[in-house]
C-alpha cells in the first residue's frame, strides 16, 4: 500500500495533468496521423472494437484513441528518490468526447512477457485522458522500464471500447515525459 506523500502525489499529479490539458496543452496537432516515434497511433491494426488512428471508429459509435504514451520518471523528495509512471492519451467518440467515462477503472493495463502485472483507472475529460502511479504500488520498476508493455483502453457511456493503444515503457526525465 503506497505512503500518504506517494498517494497526495499522485493527486496532485492527476490534478496538474488535467489543469494543463485544460489549456490545450494536450490537444492533437493538425499531423497527428503521423506513425513516428511521437506517440501518435497510424494504424490500430485488428482487435477491439475502436477504430484507427484517422480519428474515426471502424463502427461508428466506439470511441478512437488518436495519440498514446506512457513513462516513468524519478521524482526527488527530500533525501529519497520516489519513481513514478504516467499515461495520456488523446481520443476522440463520433458520439460526442462527453460520453466517454470520466473514471475508467480497467484503463490502463500493465504487462510483462504477456503476463498481466497491474490494472491502473484512467482520468478522462475534453478529449484527454491520464494516469499516474508510484513504481512502489504493483513494483512496475522504472530501471527496467522498457520491459513492460502498457495497454491503454477507453470506454463511453454505453460500454463501447476503443482499440487498445499498445505502448511501451520508457523512462523520461520528468513528469511531462521528456
Amino acid at each position: 500500500m503506497p505512503s500518504t506523500p506517494i498517494a497526495a502525489h499522485n493527486a496532485r499529479m492527476v490534478a496538474i495533468l488535467i489543469g494543463a490539458c485544460a489549456l490545450s496543452a494536450c490537444a492533437p496537432g493538425p499531423d497527428s496521423s503521423k506513425d513516428d516515434d511521437s506517440g501518435a497511433i497510424a494504424d490500430e491494426g485488428a482487435g477491439g472494437d475502436g477504430g484507427g488512428g484517422d480519428g474515426a471508429s471502424t463502427d461508428g459509435v466506439s470511441p478512437s484513441i488518436l495519440e498514446a504514451d506512457a513513462w516513468c520518471y524519478p521524482h526527488a523528495d527530500g533525501e529519497a528518490t520516489n519513481y513514478f509512471w504516467s499515461a495520456t492519451l488523446v481520443y476522440t467518440d463520433p458520439q460526442g468526447d462527453n460520453t466517454i467515462e470520466n473514471f475508467y477503472t480497467d484503463g490502463v493495463l500493465v504487462q510483462q512477457g504477456g503476463a498481466e502485472v497491474a490494472r491502473y483507472a484512467l482520468a478522462c475529460r475534453d478529449g484527454v485522458c491520464l494516469a499516474s502511479w508510484s513504481e512502489a504500488e504493483d513494483l512496475v520498476a522504472c530501471a527496467n522500464a522498457e520491459a513492460y508493455t502498457i495497454l491503454l483502453t477507453i470506454a463511453d457511456e454505453d460500454g463501447n471500447l476503443s482499440t487498445p493503444a499498445e505502448r511501451t515503457g520508457r523512462q523520461g526525465a520528468d513528469p511531462s515525459g521528456r
